[in-house]
């Protein structure tokens, strides 16, 4: 159950709800749009904004009807004991997909632009390891380390792109409205999944101290803004700067597209290594919150009083499911599989058919809500 000391403020949730959307997908969704929409990539992300935008209000809304019971509780008395666990499990599971993928493409990135020689497992331990040290901890502690991190996070992503407006050849984004909508709602899927942490929230929303549907949408509906420009002006700069041919070939167009930009006459003339530190925090705070909402439902569905416990466990499970798919490309077949199931449910599915059942009950109940 959900401890009433923990609240958080709309800026608060706002924070989590940015650091469970961002994570590899800044580096690999400019290669996604393209390959889909072409030169046209960029409107697809603004097609997968609003999707996004619509999965938060449904989720909203699903939320101002727990009454702090949290999201195993309010399924029960919906669907009923079993039904309502039942319901659940299939959103544990994308969870649990989402984050050994993002650990295992994580630590290909790694190898692959920074520790060739060093084996994926030296990279994967040690990271696990400061996961396992954080998610132990209180939920609010987690976020305070959001609350500090994120701000110097958008302040290296900002320097990014202005040290990226150099040679920039606009006309690379031209013609438009060219695709056939097929190709725009395939890019928009692929942005959407990019965005798959906005479900953080059918978890987290009992923690909000104004659970009204108004307060919460709003602290979301800005986070989800926030991310969703991110990417919009990072696949724009690759179409842009790179080219449509290298961005869609490229795994990374991110890195490709930061490996260009550099200060002339300073010490540091080549920004990858930091801007990778950066991107280090953001796989960190993202596989943390997502480990904690898991820890979370597990708890809940078993009675136990600790999430720390079930987060101990939880970080061999991740290290054995980022092995099944050593490739990149495979990993990211798992998570598109994932995507295309899992993830439409939880973002789309559960909300809606939780709040049907949710409004016939209530109606035959009598009451008024």
């Amino acid at each position: 159950m959900i401890k009433s000391d923990v609240e958080f403020t709309g800026y608060q949730l706002g924070v989590i709800v940015v650091t469970a959307m961002l994570g590899v997908g800044m580096f690999s969704l400019p290669s996604s749009v393209t390959e889909a929409a072409g030169n046209e990539g960029w409107i697809s992300v603004i097609g997968g904004g609003i999707l996004a935008v619509i999965s938060i209000l449904l989720i909203c809304k699903v939320g101002s009807l727990y009454d702090s019971e949290g999201l195993v509780g309010a399924s029960k008395n919906v669907f009923g004991k079993v039904v309502g666990i039942i319901l659940v499990i299939p959103i544990l599971i994308c969870l649990y997909t989402a984050t050994f993928a993002e650990v295992s493409i994580f630590a290909n990135s790694i190898k692959i632009f920074l520790l060739e020689t060093t084996p994926k497992s030296a990279v994967v331990i040690p990271f696990l390891l400061l996961v396992l040290i954080i998610t132990r901890g209180e939920l609010k502690h987690m976020v305070r380390f959001f609350q500090f991190t994120l701000p110097f996070i958008f302040l290296a992503v900002l320097v990014l792109y202005l040290l990226s407006l150099e040679r920039v050849d606009i006309t690379n984004m031209l013609p438009i409205f060219q695709r056939s909508p097929k190709d725009y709602i395939s890019g928009s899927m692929s942005t959407i999944f990019q965005l798959l942490g906005v479900i953080i929230l059918l978890v987290i929303y009992p923690y909000f101290k104004k659970k009204d549907f108004k307060s919460a949408s709003k602290s979301a509906l800005i986070a989800v803004g926030i991310v969703s420009l991110s990417y919009l002006v990072t696949t724009i700069l690759c179409i842009s700067k790179l080219g449509i041919g290298e961005t869609k070939f490229l795994i990374y167009p991110t890195l490709s597209l930061i490996k260009t930009a550099y200060i002339p006459g300073t010490f540091i003339e080549r920004l990858e290594g930091i801007m990778m530190s950066a991107w280090v925090v953001v796989v960190f705070s993202t596989v943390v919150i997502w480990i904690h909402a898991m820890a979370v439902i597990i708890s809940d569905i078993f009675n136990f009083k600790h999430t720390k416990h079930v987060a101990t466990l939880l970080i061999p499970l991740i290290y054995v499911g980022q092995r099944s798919a050593p490739a990149t490309l495979d990993i990211m077949s798992v998570s598109e599989i994932n995507n295309l199931t899992l993830g439409l449910y939880s973002m789309y599915v559960f909300p809606i058919l939780f709040y049907i059942v949710y409004k016939i009950r209530n109606k035959k109940r009598g009451g008024c809500r």
